[in-house]
């Protein structure tokens, strides 16, 4: 993994970012959602899952209590219309509206050991990791695109840039990233890219960040309960590195000839190529060398599962 700067920043829009509101609302979600909504927190932040019946990953967001009762959803890469459908289907006599609010906001990232500084300058309260304060007519929360602590700053579109902000302020050199590279390097997994609608949390390590097993009933909660109580998954994601140019993904992996699974994720290091590939446990856990072709020269290198990486 390659060093962060000891400030940093990125931007992106968000695939989703939807208002949920009615009298329904909260028991609603908490009958939805995989992780735990029922919080005593004022301004709670909760990651969490939207599973199938089978327990695979549909989606994946953040849920952001709002103190007028309302909730606010944000989702990196989970398209907006595909999760309000999925929302909809499941609304039967419930007082519940859901609102697609992805084009109006835009989402900064900041951080680096430096980031309090800044946030000191501009005179906005750093939230603990379960919470978000509010900030320039926006939110501010940790993120979930690295390892390392890190906050996702979700503003309306126009009303603040933190790239020149951070220029006017001038005390510290802020470096702009490429944060997909920089996730991929840190292998952390991304929903849907690296686990999807195929796959469930366990798979990507994902079960201890996004699913509670103390809450009471919600959609895929009896297959996360056997998975906890009765045995582990047949495939887990696995941190790679070859040489060569990142090929089309995902893309097959071979091992004596046989797919073992797939790249999904990958990005360029001063090493080399790394990437994040879903395997079966069984060839994994050998650490072996594959190929990207039945018939190719081993080069990926299995590294370690990311189960071990937290």
């Amino acid at each position: 993994m390659t060093d962060l700067p000891p400030l940093y920043f990125s931007s992106l829009k968000p695939a989703a970012c939807i208002r949920v509101s009615g009298e329904d609302a909260a028991t609603y979600l908490q009958g939805q959602f995989s992780n735990q909504l029922e919080r005593s927190e004022r301004c709670a932040v909760t990651y969490g899952f939207w599973l199938s019946y089978k327990g695979k990953v549909e989606a994946d967001s953040f849920v952001l209590a709002c103190e007028d009762g309302t909730f606010l959803l944000l989702s990196y890469d989970c398209n907006a219309s595909q999760l309000i459908e999925k929302l909809e289907h499941n609304i039967i006599a419930d007082d519940v509206t859901l609102e697609d609010l992805t084009g109006q906001f835009v989402l900064w990232v900041l951080g680096g050991k430096k980031a309090p500084l800044f946030f000191e300058h501009v005179e906005v309260e750093v939230p603990q990791e379960t919470v978000f304060t509010h900030a320039k007519e926006g939110y501010l929360f940790h993120g979930k695109h690295l390892r390392e602590p890190h906050y996702d700053w979700l503003v309306p579109k126009d009303a603040f840039d933190l790239k020149v902000e951070l220029e006017v302020w001038g005390k510290l050199k802020a470096v702009e990233i490429d944060l997909e590279s920089a996730r991929v390097l840190a292998r952390v997994p991304a929903v849907p890219k690296d686990i999807g609608p195929g796959e469930l949390p366990q798979e990507g390590g994902l079960a201890d960040v996004g699913v509670s097993l103390s809450k009471g009933c919600y959609l895929g909660q009896e297959v996360m309960s056997r998975l906890n109580s009765m045995g582990s998954t047949q495939r887990q994601l696995y941190g790679v590195s070859f040489f060569g140019g990142i090929p089309q993904l995902p893309a097959k992996l071979f091992y004596e000839g046989r797919c073992v699974g797939e790249l999904r994720s990958a990005a360029q290091s001063e090493q080399g190529s790394v990437g994040i590939a879903l395997l079966k446990k069984r060839v994994g856990e050998l650490t072996p060398i594959l190929s990207l072709g039945e018939n190719d020269t081993p080069c990926v290198v299995v590294n370690s599962c990311l189960t071990l990486l937290k």
